[in-house]
């Protein structure tokens, strides 16, 4: 399993004596980490590609201020995997239609990257409608929508299993953290547990995956 921190990084942020011994336990508490942290923030951390369905209808729940936001399948979006712009919307009457249906331009699309979010707003910068806003609408206030995008970390080799790269300070120092109260709570040390676990769940509140105002994938 790949993971988000080194078992050096681990090691150091607790002042661990190197042993094989130590290494093994500390690349074990990575993996549980990992599979914490994917569980706490509601993705996955591989690299895929994907391609996200909607059924869109301005009558019903959810709108954001007549904006469209969209809750994608998976989030740290690959922000160089289709430069300049990841993410590629397209919108339909019929779902048959999608595929050859015109692309949304990027200048309309609010993102949240980490989180796996976007916002298709219905106004440029400077107040006035835009085509893609009037094309919304135009199929009696419901259409279906495809998203397709790159999400995820590809990954590298190291002495003790695959690491994830490119990920964001936060995400790896959560990793480090959590990696290495495992270890310590393996190892029978427990005194400042509730305060390390309220420190870990501090770093990563503000990135968990919860949208309920969002439209969720068909599929």
């Amino acid at each position: 399993m790949p993971k988000l921190a080194t078992v050096e990084d681990v090691r150091g942020r607790g002042s661990i004596p190197e042993s094989d011994d130590v290494n093994t336990r500390i690349s074990i508490a990575l993996d549980s980490a990992t599979i914490h942290l994917a569980s706490a923030l509601r993705t996955t951390f591989d690299l895929t590609v994907n391609s996200d369905q909607y059924w869109v209808s301005p009558h019903e729940f959810p709108y954001t201020d007549q904006f469209v936001k969209l809750f994608l399948k998976q989030g740290f979006v690959d922000k160089d995997s289709n430069a300049p712009n990841p993410y590629e919307l397209r919108f339909a009457a019929l779902l048959v239609d999608l595929a050859s249906a015109d692309l949304v331009e990027d200048e309309f699309l609010k993102r949240d990257d980490d989180k796996g979010q976007l916002l298709i707003t219905g106004w440029d910068g400077a107040g006035a409608a835009n085509s893609t806003s009037l094309r919304l609408f135009t199929f009696s206030g419901e259409f279906f929508a495809q998203l397709d995008y790159t999400a995820g970390f590809s990954t590298k080799g190291s002495n003790f299993g695959k690491i994830f790269r490119d990920v964001p300070d936060w995400l790896e120092e959560a990793a480090t953290m959590t990696a290495l109260q495992i270890y310590r709570e393996g190892c029978g040390e427990l005194e400042g547990k509730a305060a390390a676990w309220a420190i870990i769940h501090a770093l990563i509140e503000q990135y968990i995956r919860f949208m309920p105002s969002a439209l969720k994938p068909l599929v």
